[in-house]
């Protein structure tokens, strides 16, 4: 059964970030985990195997990742690069400096393996819980949150389409079509006689 994406709004993904860090290294890494979702729309088998040269620091402080095992990947999608903002990459680096520099997965678990899916799968409703969001958190409501803020932000289709690795226009139009919904409600709630 498919569930409708519900994408967060900001205060609920920054709550999720917030409880996410519970000062211990696992903390700071799930804090990364829900960063890296929220600023980048990666997937989250995308995000599992992401690998610790896939981060590219910036002196700014910002950061570059590389999505270099796309969904489609051995159908010929193509890897893509996404930034990340200061204070996003101030939260990797958080979690870097307590990971170490050994090569291999960037999330790791206690035992030095990559985290995978059905960790995050887990994870995130239980930080909803902590957080109060009353709702179905998973990793696909991320791609729907970046989609729908980075176009609120003035970000081009194309430029969204890019950052998510779409191949096709149509299937960015469906990530933002609660959008339009909103604002179909909020224009005719605002009618005046």
């Amino acid at each position: 059964m498919r569930y409708p994406p519900h994408p967060l709004t900001r205060p609920e993904a920054q709550r999720l970030i917030e409880v996410a860090d519970t000062g211990t290294r696992h903390g700071l890494r799930n804090k990364a985990i829900v960063t890296v979702f929220y600023r980048t729309g990666a997937r989250c088998n995308e995000l599992c195997s992401l690998k610790l040269n896939d981060v590219y620091p910036l002196d700014d402080g910002c950061m570059i990742i590389r999505i270099s095992n796309p969904k489609g990947y051995e159908r010929g999608a193509m890897p893509r690069e996404v930034g990340m903002d200061t204070k996003g990459a101030g939260f990797v680096h958080d979690y870097l400096r307590v990971r170490g520099d050994t090569q291999g997965p960037l999330f790791l678990t206690d035992s030095g393996e990559a985290v995978i899916p059905s960790y995050i799968r887990d994870l995130l409703p239980r930080l909803a819980t902590i957080a109060g969001i009353n709702r179905r958190v998973h990793p696909h409501c991320f791609r729907h949150t970046f989609a729908i803020e980075m176009y609120k932000e003035g970000v081009g289709l194309l430029e969204i389409m890019g950052a998510l690795g779409h191949t096709s226009l149509l299937t960015t139009q469906k990530y933002l079509r609660d959008l339009g919904a909103e604002r179909v409600i909020n224009v005719t709630m605002n009618r005046s006689w």
